[in-house]
């Protein structure tokens, strides 16, 4: 991210979200409900090249959306309130998001399949 005076631009991440594309149309990437129960031997296990940028591509689709930035501050909170104890991702996104975690799960596999997103500002 950029920050300037009041103001912060995360720029167009193309080539991870390209490559996250990629990953998924190969089925290389688990399913969602799979990557959001993963611990950190998971996350070694997949690599860092994989499980960053798919990290990154679902939050910059929730951020992307005027209607779902509200969902991922209050996710954001969350986690930060609960850092040190286990928290249920899969649980707090299937209450919290329109239509749960399969809603969440098609509609991010169709924006990643459209691959147009956005610089965001805030």
């Amino acid at each position: 991210m950029r920050f300037e005076f009041s103001s912060a631009t995360a720029p167009v991440p193309g080539k991870d979200i390209r490559e996250v594309a990629r990953l998924k149309r190969s089925g290389r990437l688990p399913p969602l409900r799979t990557f959001l129960s993963m611990g950190r031997s998971d996350w070694n296990r997949i690599g860092p090249e994989i499980a960053y940028p798919y990290a990154w591509s679902l939050v910059h689709f929730l951020l992307e959306s005027a209607q779902h930035r509200p969902l991922m501050s209050e996710y954001l909170n969350k986690i930060a309130q609960d850092r040190c104890r286990a928290f249920d991702h899969e649980a707090y996104l299937n209450r919290a998001y329109p239509g749960g975690l399969n809603t969440l799960a098609a509609d991010w596999a169709s924006w990643l399949a459209k691959g147009r997103p956005l610089a965001l500002r805030f």
